[in-house]
Protein backbone atom coordinates (compact mmCIF):
# COMPACT_ATOMS: atom_id res chain seq x y z
CA UNK A 1 0.00 0.00 0.00
CA UNK A 2 2.94 2.32 0.34
CA UNK A 3 3.57 2.15 -3.41
CA UNK A 4 0.38 0.89 -5.07
CA UNK A 5 -2.02 3.44 -6.47
CA UNK A 6 -5.13 1.23 -6.28
CA UNK A 7 -6.04 -2.43 -6.09
CA UNK A 8 -8.94 -4.75 -5.38
CA UNK A 9 -8.63 -8.28 -4.06
CA UNK A 10 -11.05 -10.97 -2.97
CA UNK A 11 -9.56 -12.40 0.22
CA UNK A 12 -10.42 -15.55 2.10
CA UNK A 13 -10.22 -14.75 5.81
CA UNK A 14 -10.31 -16.55 9.13
CA UNK A 15 -11.63 -15.06 12.36
CA UNK A 16 -10.82 -16.44 15.80
CA UNK A 17 -14.02 -15.20 17.44
CA UNK A 18 -17.25 -16.64 18.74
CA UNK A 19 -19.87 -17.17 16.07
CA UNK A 20 -23.03 -15.11 15.67
CA UNK A 21 -25.57 -14.32 12.96
CA UNK A 22 -23.23 -12.09 10.93
CA UNK A 23 -19.97 -13.91 11.69
CA UNK A 24 -18.35 -17.17 10.66
CA UNK A 25 -14.82 -18.42 11.37
CA UNK A 26 -14.23 -18.54 7.61
CA UNK A 27 -15.46 -15.73 5.41
CA UNK A 28 -14.72 -13.81 2.22
CA UNK A 29 -14.18 -10.11 1.83
CA UNK A 30 -13.46 -7.64 -0.93
CA UNK A 31 -10.41 -5.57 0.01
CA UNK A 32 -10.05 -2.16 -1.59
CA UNK A 33 -6.80 -0.28 -1.02
CA UNK A 34 -5.89 3.06 -2.56
CA UNK A 35 -3.20 5.70 -2.42
CA UNK A 36 -3.71 9.46 -2.68
CA UNK A 37 -7.24 9.33 -1.32
CA UNK A 38 -9.18 10.68 1.62
CA UNK A 39 -12.20 9.20 3.39
CA UNK A 40 -14.66 10.96 1.07
CA UNK A 41 -13.00 9.41 -1.99
CA UNK A 42 -13.14 5.89 -0.53
CA UNK A 43 -16.79 6.23 0.44
CA UNK A 44 -17.68 7.69 -2.94
CA UNK A 45 -16.08 4.79 -4.84
CA UNK A 46 -17.85 2.21 -2.67
CA UNK A 47 -21.20 3.94 -3.16
CA UNK A 48 -20.69 3.97 -6.93
CA UNK A 49 -19.82 0.28 -6.85
CA UNK A 50 -22.91 -0.62 -4.80
CA UNK A 51 -25.24 1.43 -7.00
CA UNK A 52 -23.91 -0.32 -10.09
CA UNK A 53 -24.11 -3.74 -8.42
CA UNK A 54 -27.73 -3.37 -7.31
CA UNK A 55 -28.73 -1.86 -10.65
CA UNK A 56 -27.21 -4.72 -12.67
CA UNK A 57 -28.67 -7.38 -10.37
CA UNK A 58 -32.08 -5.77 -10.77
CA UNK A 59 -31.76 -5.71 -14.57
CA UNK A 60 -30.80 -9.40 -14.51
CA UNK A 61 -33.86 -10.19 -12.39
CA UNK A 62 -31.76 -11.42 -9.47
CA UNK A 63 -33.39 -8.89 -7.14
CA UNK A 64 -36.87 -7.43 -7.39
CA UNK A 65 -35.93 -3.77 -6.91
CA UNK A 66 -33.13 -1.36 -6.08
CA UNK A 67 -33.12 0.30 -2.65
CA UNK A 68 -34.29 3.90 -2.88
CA UNK A 69 -31.06 5.07 -1.25
CA UNK A 70 -28.99 3.36 -3.98
CA UNK A 71 -31.01 4.17 -7.08
CA UNK A 72 -29.22 5.83 -9.97
CA UNK A 73 -30.78 8.77 -11.77
CA UNK A 74 -31.98 7.65 -15.19
CA UNK A 75 -31.99 9.83 -18.28
CA UNK A 76 -35.11 11.98 -18.42
CA UNK A 77 -35.93 11.65 -14.70
CA UNK A 78 -35.84 15.28 -13.68
CA UNK A 79 -37.39 14.71 -10.27
CA UNK A 80 -34.87 12.15 -9.13
CA UNK A 81 -31.17 12.54 -8.44
CA UNK A 82 -28.37 10.30 -7.31
CA UNK A 83 -27.78 11.38 -3.72
CA UNK A 84 -24.85 10.38 -1.51
CA UNK A 85 -25.66 7.91 1.23
CA UNK A 86 -26.56 9.24 4.65
CA UNK A 87 -23.69 9.87 7.02
CA UNK A 88 -23.87 9.74 10.79
CA UNK A 89 -21.11 10.23 13.31
CA UNK A 90 -20.37 7.50 15.83
CA UNK A 91 -21.57 9.66 18.73
CA UNK A 92 -24.77 10.59 16.92
CA UNK A 93 -25.48 6.92 16.21
CA UNK A 94 -24.83 5.86 19.80
CA UNK A 95 -26.90 8.70 21.28
CA UNK A 96 -29.82 8.26 18.88
CA UNK A 97 -29.91 4.49 18.37
CA UNK A 98 -27.65 2.92 21.01
CA UNK A 99 -25.45 1.19 18.44
CA UNK A 100 -22.82 2.03 15.84
CA UNK A 101 -24.75 0.01 13.22
CA UNK A 102 -28.32 1.34 13.43
CA UNK A 103 -31.19 -0.09 11.41
CA UNK A 104 -33.04 2.94 10.02
CA UNK A 105 -35.95 0.99 8.53
CA UNK A 106 -37.97 1.65 11.68
CA UNK A 107 -38.13 4.52 14.15
CA UNK A 108 -37.82 4.40 17.94
CA UNK A 109 -35.11 7.02 18.11
CA UNK A 110 -33.69 7.54 21.59
CA UNK A 111 -34.78 10.85 23.10
CA UNK A 112 -33.54 12.67 26.17
CA UNK A 113 -35.94 14.15 28.71
CA UNK A 114 -33.55 15.37 31.41
CA UNK A 115 -34.89 18.92 31.19
CA UNK A 116 -38.40 17.70 31.96
CA UNK A 117 -37.06 15.80 34.97
CA UNK A 118 -35.34 18.92 36.25
CA UNK A 119 -38.43 21.08 35.74
CA UNK A 120 -40.53 18.46 37.52
CA UNK A 121 -38.32 18.76 40.60
CA UNK A 122 -36.82 15.27 40.64
CA UNK A 123 -33.98 14.69 43.05
CA UNK A 124 -30.76 15.76 41.26
CA UNK A 125 -28.90 12.95 43.02
CA UNK A 126 -31.11 10.34 41.39
CA UNK A 127 -29.42 10.83 38.03
CA UNK A 128 -32.61 11.50 36.10
CA UNK A 129 -31.89 15.21 35.97
CA UNK A 130 -28.47 14.63 34.42
CA UNK A 131 -29.21 12.15 31.65
CA UNK A 132 -32.68 10.64 31.27
CA UNK A 133 -33.26 8.77 28.01
CA UNK A 134 -36.01 6.67 26.52
CA UNK A 135 -37.69 5.19 23.45
CA UNK A 136 -41.32 4.74 22.42
CA UNK A 137 -42.32 1.29 21.13
CA UNK A 138 -45.54 2.21 19.34
CA UNK A 139 -48.52 -0.03 20.07
CA UNK A 140 -46.77 -2.56 22.31
CA UNK A 141 -48.40 -1.29 25.50
CA UNK A 142 -51.79 -2.50 24.29
CA UNK A 143 -50.46 -5.84 23.02
CA UNK A 144 -48.01 -7.03 25.68
CA UNK A 145 -48.95 -8.20 29.15
CA UNK A 146 -46.77 -7.61 32.17
CA UNK A 147 -45.47 -11.16 31.80
CA UNK A 148 -44.61 -10.55 28.13
CA UNK A 149 -42.71 -7.40 29.03
CA UNK A 150 -40.79 -9.28 31.72
CA UNK A 151 -39.79 -11.92 29.17
CA UNK A 152 -38.66 -9.23 26.76
CA UNK A 153 -36.50 -7.64 29.46
CA UNK A 154 -35.00 -10.99 30.45
CA UNK A 155 -34.02 -11.66 26.84
CA UNK A 156 -31.73 -8.63 26.78
CA UNK A 157 -28.23 -9.58 27.90
CA UNK A 158 -26.73 -6.26 28.88
CA UNK A 159 -25.37 -5.09 32.25
CA UNK A 160 -27.64 -2.05 32.14
CA UNK A 161 -30.80 -3.89 31.04
CA UNK A 162 -32.39 -4.10 34.50
CA UNK A 163 -32.06 -0.33 34.93
CA UNK A 164 -34.42 0.31 32.01
CA UNK A 165 -38.03 0.76 33.15
CA UNK A 166 -41.12 -0.07 31.05
CA UNK A 167 -43.80 2.64 31.09
CA UNK A 168 -47.21 1.76 29.65
CA UNK A 169 -49.65 4.19 28.09
CA UNK A 170 -53.23 2.98 28.63
CA UNK A 171 -56.12 3.19 26.17
CA UNK A 172 -57.09 6.60 27.57
CA UNK A 173 -53.63 8.00 27.01
CA UNK A 174 -52.62 8.00 30.68
CA UNK A 175 -48.91 7.40 31.26
CA UNK A 176 -48.37 4.79 33.99
CA UNK A 177 -45.23 6.28 35.49
CA UNK A 178 -43.08 4.39 38.01
CA UNK A 179 -42.92 5.82 41.50
CA UNK A 180 -39.59 7.55 40.97
CA UNK A 181 -41.00 9.46 37.97
CA UNK A 182 -44.45 10.38 39.36
CA UNK A 183 -43.61 14.13 39.42
CA UNK A 184 -43.47 14.00 35.59
CA UNK A 185 -47.28 13.71 35.57
CA UNK A 186 -47.43 17.50 35.81
CA UNK A 187 -45.55 17.70 32.51
CA UNK A 188 -47.66 15.18 30.63
CA UNK A 189 -48.08 17.33 27.52
CA UNK A 190 -44.34 17.80 27.13
CA UNK A 191 -43.77 14.07 27.49
CA UNK A 192 -46.49 13.31 24.92
CA UNK A 193 -44.97 15.72 22.42
CA UNK A 194 -41.38 14.60 22.96
CA UNK A 195 -42.12 10.86 22.71
CA UNK A 196 -45.00 11.20 20.22
CA UNK A 197 -47.19 9.24 22.63
CA UNK A 198 -50.46 7.63 21.60
CA UNK A 199 -52.82 5.35 23.56
CA UNK A 200 -51.42 1.82 23.74
CA UNK A 201 -47.76 2.77 23.45
CA UNK A 202 -44.94 1.37 25.58
CA UNK A 203 -42.00 3.50 26.70
CA UNK A 204 -38.66 2.23 27.91
CA UNK A 205 -36.84 4.83 29.99
CA UNK A 206 -33.63 4.94 31.98
CA UNK A 207 -31.33 7.26 33.86
CA UNK A 208 -27.82 6.93 32.47
CA UNK A 209 -26.09 8.91 35.24
CA UNK A 210 -22.34 8.74 34.70
CA UNK A 211 -22.61 5.84 32.24
CA UNK A 212 -24.40 7.34 29.22
CA UNK A 213 -22.84 4.90 26.76
CA UNK A 214 -24.05 1.84 28.69
CA UNK A 215 -27.55 3.30 28.97
CA UNK A 216 -27.66 4.05 25.25
CA UNK A 217 -26.44 0.54 24.40
CA UNK A 218 -29.14 -0.99 26.60
CA UNK A 219 -31.86 1.12 24.98
CA UNK A 220 -30.46 0.15 21.60
CA UNK A 221 -31.00 -3.53 22.43
CA UNK A 222 -34.52 -2.79 23.73
CA UNK A 223 -35.17 -1.01 20.42
CA UNK A 224 -34.21 -4.08 18.39
CA UNK A 225 -36.27 -6.45 20.58
CA UNK A 226 -39.25 -4.09 20.51
CA UNK A 227 -39.13 -3.86 16.70
CA UNK A 228 -39.08 -7.66 16.48
CA UNK A 229 -42.12 -7.82 18.79
CA UNK A 230 -43.89 -5.20 16.68
CA UNK A 231 -43.38 -7.33 13.55
CA UNK A 232 -44.58 -10.48 15.33
CA UNK A 233 -47.75 -8.69 16.42
CA UNK A 234 -48.39 -7.01 13.08
CA UNK A 235 -47.80 -3.50 14.38
CA UNK A 236 -44.82 -3.15 12.09
CA UNK A 237 -45.19 -4.61 8.60
CA UNK A 238 -42.58 -7.31 8.12
CA UNK A 239 -43.23 -7.25 4.38
CA UNK A 240 -42.41 -3.55 4.28
CA UNK A 241 -39.28 -4.05 6.40
CA UNK A 242 -38.03 -6.84 4.13
CA UNK A 243 -38.93 -5.00 0.92
CA UNK A 244 -35.59 -4.43 -0.78
CA UNK A 245 -36.68 -1.00 -2.00
CA UNK A 246 -36.91 0.09 1.64
CA UNK A 247 -33.41 -1.02 2.59
CA UNK A 248 -31.46 1.68 4.40
CA UNK A 249 -27.74 2.22 3.96
CA UNK A 250 -25.55 4.77 5.71
CA UNK A 251 -21.99 5.56 6.69
CA UNK A 252 -20.88 5.77 10.32
CA UNK A 253 -17.92 8.14 10.64
CA UNK A 254 -15.69 9.81 13.23
CA UNK A 255 -15.14 6.75 15.38
CA UNK A 256 -13.18 7.32 18.61
CA UNK A 257 -9.44 7.12 18.14
CA UNK A 258 -8.77 5.62 21.58
CA UNK A 259 -10.66 3.94 24.38
CA UNK A 260 -9.71 2.94 27.89
CA UNK A 261 -8.02 -0.42 28.09
CA UNK A 262 -8.59 -2.83 30.95
CA UNK A 263 -5.57 -3.05 33.24
CA UNK A 264 -4.38 -6.63 33.55
CA UNK A 265 -3.88 -8.08 37.03
CA UNK A 266 -0.25 -7.89 38.00
CA UNK A 267 0.65 -5.58 35.11
CA UNK A 268 2.75 -3.25 37.23
CA UNK A 269 6.40 -4.04 37.21
CA UNK A 270 8.59 -4.17 40.22
CA UNK A 271 12.03 -3.32 38.97
CA UNK A 272 14.02 -2.18 41.96
CA UNK A 273 16.45 -5.03 41.56
CA UNK A 274 16.90 -4.69 37.83
CA UNK A 275 17.01 -0.92 37.41
CA UNK A 276 20.67 -0.61 38.11
CA UNK A 277 21.73 -3.32 35.69
CA UNK A 278 19.31 -2.99 32.80
CA UNK A 279 18.16 0.49 31.75
CA UNK A 280 15.79 -1.03 29.20
CA UNK A 281 13.79 -2.96 31.82
CA UNK A 282 12.97 -0.33 34.41
CA UNK A 283 9.95 1.48 33.04
CA UNK A 284 6.80 1.04 35.08
CA UNK A 285 3.71 1.35 32.86
CA UNK A 286 1.34 4.25 33.53
CA UNK A 287 -1.80 3.49 35.48
CA UNK A 288 -4.03 4.90 32.73
CA UNK A 289 -4.00 2.68 29.65
CA UNK A 290 -5.41 3.40 26.21
CA UNK A 291 -5.94 1.19 23.19
CA UNK A 292 -6.94 1.94 19.62
CA UNK A 293 -10.61 1.48 18.81
CA UNK A 294 -9.81 0.51 15.20
CA UNK A 295 -6.06 -0.20 15.04
CA UNK A 296 -2.91 1.79 15.92
CA UNK A 297 -2.32 2.76 12.28
CA UNK A 298 -5.61 4.66 11.86
CA UNK A 299 -5.11 8.34 11.13
CA UNK A 300 -6.71 10.85 13.52
CA UNK A 301 -8.91 13.64 12.25
CA UNK A 302 -7.35 17.05 11.70
CA UNK A 303 -8.78 18.43 14.96
CA UNK A 304 -7.62 15.41 16.95
CA UNK A 305 -4.16 15.66 15.47
CA UNK A 306 -3.93 19.30 16.52
CA UNK A 307 -4.86 18.31 20.07
CA UNK A 308 -2.21 15.58 20.16
CA UNK A 309 0.48 17.88 18.82
CA UNK A 310 -0.39 20.54 21.36
CA UNK A 311 -0.78 18.32 24.41
CA UNK A 312 2.20 16.05 23.78
CA UNK A 313 4.53 19.03 24.31
CA UNK A 314 7.19 17.41 22.18
CA UNK A 315 7.55 14.43 24.50
CA UNK A 316 5.93 11.88 22.21
CA UNK A 317 7.17 10.77 18.84
CA UNK A 318 9.79 13.47 18.37
CA UNK A 319 12.85 11.24 18.27
CA UNK A 320 13.79 7.81 17.11
CA UNK A 321 14.85 5.58 20.02
CA UNK A 322 18.24 5.08 18.39
CA UNK A 323 18.99 8.79 18.72
CA UNK A 324 19.12 8.63 22.50
CA UNK A 325 22.26 7.62 24.31
CA UNK A 326 22.15 4.49 26.44
CA UNK A 327 22.77 6.48 29.64
CA UNK A 328 19.71 8.61 28.93
CA UNK A 329 17.29 5.72 28.41
CA UNK A 330 16.17 5.66 32.05
CA UNK A 331 15.30 9.35 32.07
CA UNK A 332 13.70 9.19 28.62
CA UNK A 333 11.57 6.18 29.54
CA UNK A 334 10.40 7.74 32.80
CA UNK A 335 9.57 11.03 31.08
CA UNK A 336 7.63 9.29 28.31
CA UNK A 337 5.74 7.20 30.87
CA UNK A 338 4.69 10.29 32.82
CA UNK A 339 3.72 12.16 29.66
CA UNK A 340 1.67 9.23 28.40
CA UNK A 341 -0.15 8.94 31.71
CA UNK A 342 -1.08 12.62 31.81
CA UNK A 343 -2.12 12.67 28.18
CA UNK A 344 -4.23 9.53 28.60
CA UNK A 345 -6.09 11.12 31.49
CA UNK A 346 -6.81 14.23 29.42
CA UNK A 347 -8.10 12.16 26.51
CA UNK A 348 -10.43 10.10 28.72
CA UNK A 349 -11.84 13.26 30.32
CA UNK A 350 -12.76 14.75 26.93
CA UNK A 351 -16.53 14.78 26.38
CA UNK A 352 -16.40 13.32 22.87
CA UNK A 353 -12.80 12.08 22.89
CA UNK A 354 -10.42 12.11 19.96
CA UNK A 355 -11.77 11.02 16.60
CA UNK A 356 -10.28 8.87 13.87
CA UNK A 357 -10.66 8.75 10.11
CA UNK A 358 -12.40 5.39 10.31
CA UNK A 359 -15.72 4.62 8.67
CA UNK A 360 -18.22 1.75 8.52
CA UNK A 361 -20.84 1.00 5.88
CA UNK A 362 -24.09 -0.20 7.47
CA UNK A 363 -27.12 -1.66 5.71
CA UNK A 364 -30.24 -2.66 7.67
CA UNK A 365 -28.36 -2.75 10.96
CA UNK A 366 -25.59 -4.99 9.59
CA UNK A 367 -22.03 -3.76 9.24
CA UNK A 368 -21.31 -4.49 5.58
CA UNK A 369 -17.77 -3.15 5.62
CA UNK A 370 -15.28 -0.98 7.43
CA UNK A 371 -12.05 0.83 6.73
CA UNK A 372 -9.95 3.85 7.47
CA UNK A 373 -7.38 6.31 6.24
CA UNK A 374 -4.01 5.15 7.52
CA UNK A 375 -1.14 7.11 8.98
CA UNK A 376 1.47 7.92 6.34
CA UNK A 377 3.75 10.16 8.40
CA UNK A 378 6.52 8.59 10.49
CA UNK A 379 6.45 11.31 13.14
CA UNK A 380 2.69 10.96 13.61
CA UNK A 381 2.97 7.17 13.81
CA UNK A 382 5.60 7.46 16.55
CA UNK A 383 3.33 9.91 18.34
CA UNK A 384 0.45 7.42 18.31
CA UNK A 385 2.81 4.71 19.55
CA UNK A 386 3.82 7.10 22.30
CA UNK A 387 0.21 7.67 23.38
CA UNK A 388 -0.30 3.90 23.41
CA UNK A 389 3.01 3.42 25.20
CA UNK A 390 1.35 2.00 28.29
CA UNK A 391 -0.52 -0.61 26.29
CA UNK A 392 2.55 -1.41 24.26
CA UNK A 393 4.76 -2.22 27.20
CA UNK A 394 4.55 -5.95 27.53
CA UNK A 395 4.86 -6.50 31.27
CA UNK A 396 3.89 -9.53 33.28
CA UNK A 397 5.05 -10.26 36.79
CA UNK A 398 3.05 -13.46 37.05
CA UNK A 399 2.95 -16.15 34.42
CA UNK A 400 -0.23 -17.57 35.89
CA UNK A 401 -2.05 -14.25 35.68
CA UNK A 402 -0.85 -13.66 32.14
CA UNK A 403 -1.93 -17.08 30.98
CA UNK A 404 -5.39 -16.53 32.43
CA UNK A 405 -6.04 -13.58 30.12
CA UNK A 406 -7.28 -14.75 26.73
CA UNK A 407 -5.60 -13.25 23.67
CA UNK A 408 -7.59 -10.49 22.02
CA UNK A 409 -9.30 -11.41 18.79
CA UNK A 410 -9.02 -7.88 17.45
CA UNK A 411 -5.56 -6.29 17.14
CA UNK A 412 -6.61 -2.98 18.67
CA UNK A 413 -3.66 -2.76 21.03
CA UNK A 414 -0.01 -2.98 20.13
CA UNK A 415 0.36 -6.03 22.36
CA UNK A 416 -2.22 -7.84 20.24
CA UNK A 417 -0.36 -7.05 17.04
CA UNK A 418 2.98 -8.07 18.50
CA UNK A 419 1.52 -11.36 19.73
CA UNK A 420 0.22 -12.10 16.25
CA UNK A 421 3.55 -11.16 14.69
CA UNK A 422 5.45 -13.39 17.10
CA UNK A 423 2.93 -16.24 16.83
CA UNK A 424 2.18 -15.78 20.50
CA UNK A 425 -1.44 -16.87 20.43
CA UNK A 426 -2.15 -20.36 19.22
CA UNK A 427 -4.36 -23.36 19.79
CA UNK A 428 -2.54 -26.67 19.72
CA UNK A 429 -4.21 -30.07 19.69
CA UNK A 430 -3.11 -33.65 20.09
CA UNK A 431 -4.87 -36.93 20.84
CA UNK A 432 -5.11 -36.25 24.55
CA UNK A 433 -6.05 -32.61 24.99
CA UNK A 434 -6.42 -29.16 23.52
CA UNK A 435 -4.32 -26.41 25.04
CA UNK A 436 -4.43 -22.69 24.44
CA UNK A 437 -1.22 -20.81 25.08
CA UNK A 438 -0.18 -17.19 24.91
CA UNK A 439 3.24 -15.64 24.66
CA UNK A 440 2.64 -13.77 27.89
CA UNK A 441 2.37 -17.05 29.76
CA UNK A 442 6.11 -17.58 29.50
CA UNK A 443 7.30 -14.00 29.63
CA UNK A 444 9.19 -12.66 32.57
CA UNK A 445 9.01 -9.05 33.72
CA UNK A 446 10.17 -7.06 30.73
CA UNK A 447 9.38 -3.78 29.08
CA UNK A 448 9.58 -3.37 25.34
CA UNK A 449 10.02 -0.22 23.33
CA UNK A 450 7.17 0.08 20.87
CA UNK A 451 8.96 2.44 18.53
CA UNK A 452 11.80 -0.07 18.38
CA UNK A 453 9.43 -2.99 17.75
CA UNK A 454 7.81 -1.17 14.84
CA UNK A 455 10.93 0.62 13.62
CA UNK A 456 10.65 -1.17 10.27
CA UNK A 457 7.28 0.52 9.78
CA UNK A 458 8.34 4.00 10.80
CA UNK A 459 11.48 3.65 8.69
CA UNK A 460 9.36 2.77 5.67
CA UNK A 461 7.07 5.72 6.33
CA UNK A 462 10.13 7.95 6.56
CA UNK A 463 11.08 7.27 2.94
CA UNK A 464 7.98 9.12 1.79
CA UNK A 465 4.60 7.42 1.81
CA UNK A 466 1.52 8.72 0.01
CA UNK A 467 -1.73 9.22 1.88
CA UNK A 468 -3.54 5.91 1.66
CA UNK A 469 -6.59 4.11 2.93
CA UNK A 470 -9.18 1.55 2.04
CA UNK A 471 -12.08 -0.60 3.11
CA UNK A 472 -13.05 -4.27 3.36
CA UNK A 473 -16.53 -5.31 2.24
CA UNK A 474 -17.98 -8.55 3.62
CA UNK A 475 -18.99 -10.60 0.56
CA UNK A 476 -21.00 -13.08 2.64
CA UNK A 477 -22.83 -10.31 4.44
CA UNK A 478 -23.60 -8.62 1.13
CA UNK A 479 -25.01 -11.90 -0.22
CA UNK A 480 -27.16 -12.27 2.92
CA UNK A 481 -28.52 -8.74 2.48
CA UNK A 482 -29.30 -9.36 -1.19
CA UNK A 483 -31.13 -12.57 -0.27
CA UNK A 484 -32.96 -10.97 2.69
CA UNK A 485 -31.35 -13.46 5.06
CA UNK A 486 -30.59 -12.57 8.68
CA UNK A 487 -27.86 -15.18 9.10
CA UNK A 488 -24.86 -15.47 6.77
CA UNK A 489 -24.87 -19.26 7.34
CA UNK A 490 -27.68 -19.36 4.78
CA UNK A 491 -25.44 -18.02 1.99
CA UNK A 492 -22.15 -19.77 2.81
CA UNK A 493 -21.12 -23.16 1.50
CA UNK A 494 -20.18 -25.52 4.34
CA UNK A 495 -21.06 -23.11 7.18
CA UNK A 496 -19.66 -23.77 10.64
CA UNK A 497 -21.68 -24.18 13.82
CA UNK A 498 -21.12 -22.29 17.07
CA UNK A 499 -18.24 -24.65 17.92
CA UNK A 500 -16.44 -23.94 14.64
CA UNK A 501 -17.22 -27.38 13.22
CA UNK A 502 -18.61 -28.23 9.80
CA UNK A 503 -21.62 -30.52 10.46
CA UNK A 504 -21.58 -31.88 6.91
CA UNK A 505 -17.95 -32.95 6.55
CA UNK A 506 -17.05 -33.22 10.23
CA UNK A 507 -14.13 -30.83 9.80
CA UNK A 508 -11.90 -30.08 11.52
CA UNK A 509 -10.90 -33.65 12.34
CA UNK A 510 -7.76 -35.66 12.96
CA UNK A 511 -5.76 -37.05 10.05
CA UNK A 512 -3.98 -40.39 10.01
CA UNK A 513 -0.20 -40.65 9.77
CA UNK A 514 -0.34 -42.31 6.33
CA UNK A 515 -2.20 -39.39 4.80
CA UNK A 516 0.12 -36.86 6.40
CA UNK A 517 3.18 -38.76 5.25
CA UNK A 518 1.91 -38.89 1.67
CA UNK A 519 1.81 -35.10 1.54
CA UNK A 520 5.02 -34.66 3.58
CA UNK A 521 3.22 -32.94 6.46
CA UNK A 522 4.40 -33.11 10.06
CA UNK A 523 2.16 -32.29 13.00
CA UNK A 524 3.72 -29.91 15.49
CA UNK A 525 2.60 -29.53 19.08
CA UNK A 526 2.69 -26.41 21.21
CA UNK A 527 6.02 -24.62 21.01
CA UNK A 528 6.79 -26.03 17.56
CA UNK A 529 7.80 -29.47 18.83
CA UNK A 530 6.65 -32.61 17.01
CA UNK A 531 3.51 -34.14 18.49
CA UNK A 532 4.33 -37.19 20.60
CA UNK A 533 0.93 -38.80 20.17
CA UNK A 534 -0.24 -38.45 16.56
CA UNK A 535 -3.80 -39.58 16.11
CA UNK A 536 -4.57 -42.54 13.88
CA UNK A 537 -7.97 -42.82 12.28
CA UNK A 538 -9.12 -46.30 11.31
Amino acid sequence: MMTTVRYFQVARCYRDESGRADRQPEFTQLDIEMSFVDADAVMSIVEEMLRDLFSQLNQMGAISAVPKCLRIKEEGEANRSTQPLKRMTYHEAMNSYGTDKPDLRYGMKIVEFSDICRDAGLDPKSGWCAAAKGINAKGLGAKLSRKDISKLRESILHPFADRVYPVKVDSSGNIKLPKVLLPLATHRERMEKLFDISPGDLLFVTSSGDTPLLAAEALGQYRIKAASAQMDLGILSEASIRDISNYEALWITDFPLFEEAAVAVGSSTSSSSSSSSSPSAITEPPSVLLKSVHHPFTAPTKESLQFLEKESNGLLGEKEPAEEAANDQVVAATTASTATNLLSEKILKMEDGLKSQAYDLVINGMELGGGSIRIHDAKLQRMIFGVLGSSSSSSSSSTTQAAAAPPSSSPSSLNDIKRQKEGGSSTCSNSDSTTTTATTATTTTTTTNTNEDFKHLTDALGFGTPPHGGIAIGVDRLAAILCSEDNIREVIAFPKNTYGNDPMTGAPSNVCEEALSEYHISLLGCGGKPSKNPVKIK
